[in-house]
């Protein structure tokens, strides 16, 4: 018999396992945007240091009126208008004289100088002119302007002093306004100078600044990689701008600081003169006050003095012993 072949091995029916594709990698994850950085601040304009004022210069006080040569033995008060009365006390060997009268009168006064003889007392009544040669009323009117000349001569030593102080002031005017015309010129110039220089470079600062500003704004609030890329070259180019800009505004307080020293140094002399002006102007301040005092003293005697020759006159008609002045 015919032996049976051999049976075929079953073939296997299940295939092998194909291995299990590996897990796609995770994507990169996005890196964040960086945050915008702060936009620098604008640098800021440097202080331009003020150039020191060179000290006013103070104003001599004034002295008060009556500070002049006094010579108060004439006491004369005149008048433009016609007033009704008008008098002269004069002395024969005097060149002093005491009037108060209408400008019109100063000619009669002095016609009767010429003519008289002796003390007198001239005096108008209306139209009419009167002497008085009564040695008892000239003595007496001598006593009533008596208190009035001696409180003249005091004012008169005064006003001396006053005028000796008004010259120590006067000088010292004179030096500080020298010296403020000298310490204004050339130094003042280089200083404004330069701080025109400053101020110029100081507002190109922030014309850049306001450029720097301007991009920000731009890159709005969610902005790309590109114009973040963008904006930071921009920003670098416009800081780059920025930086010699600083760089002249230093240079040019540099340069100033040397002015700013010789400006200095001169107002120290501007500062002593200022202080002598002021210590010289105490004393002027004291003989004003002085001066005050004895010229309402000198008024309080005047009108004293006038109502002792009203009345000498007043009287002088009445008893007789005033007669016609002779006319020239």
């Amino acid at each position: 018999a015919v032996p049976a072949a051999p049976a075929k091995p079953a073939p296997a029916m299940a295939a092998a396992a194909m291995p299990a594709m590996p897990a796609a990698p995770a994507a990169p994850a996005i890196p964040p945007v960086p945050p915008i950085p702060a936009i620098p601040a604008v640098p800021a304009i440097p202080a331009i240091p003020a150039v020191p004022a060179i000290p006013p210069i103070p104003a001599v006080p004034a002295a008060p009126a009556g500070a002049q040569s006094y010579h108060f033995e004439h006491n004369i008060s005149l008048s433009r208008d016609g007033q009704r009365s008008g008098y002269a006390l004069v002395h024969a060997n005097k060149e002093n004289i005491t009037v108060s009268a209408a400008y019109p009168d100063l000619s009669k006064i002095e016609s009767a100088r010429r003519i008289v003889k002796g003390d007198f007392i001239w005096f108008r009544d209306g139209d009419k002119a009167y002497l008085i040669q009564d040695p008892a009323a000239i003595a007496k009117a001598d006593e009533a302007w008596a208190a009035v000349n001696r409180i003249g001569e005091k004012m008169d030593a005064q006003g001396k002093k006053m005028d000796a102080q008004g010259q120590v002031m006067d000088a010292l005017g004179r030096q500080m306004d020298k010296l403020g015309r000298d310490s204004e010129g050339k130094a003042q110039f280089d200083t404004d100078r330069q701080q025109r220089l400053i101020e110029r470079v100081a507002r190109q600062q922030e014309a850049v600044g306001r450029r720097i500003e301007q991009a920000a704004r731009e890159l709005g609030d969610d902005p790309t990689p590109e114009k973040l890329r963008r904006f930071h070259e921009r920003q670098a180019a416009l800081q780059a701008e920025m930086a010699p800009l600083q760089s002249q505004i230093e240079k040019a307080q540099r340069d100033m600081a040397p002015q700013l020293a010789k400006i200095q140094a001169m107002q120290e002399p501007m500062s002593a003169l200022s202080k002598q002006m002021s210590e010289a102007g105490k004393p002027m301040a004291e003989l004003g006050r002085a001066m005050g005092e004895l010229g309402r003293e000198q008024a309080k005697a005047s009108r004293e003095a006038e109502r002792t020759m009203k009345e000498l006159i007043k009287e002088a008609l009445k008893s007789g012993k005033a007669v016609p002045a002779p006319s020239a």
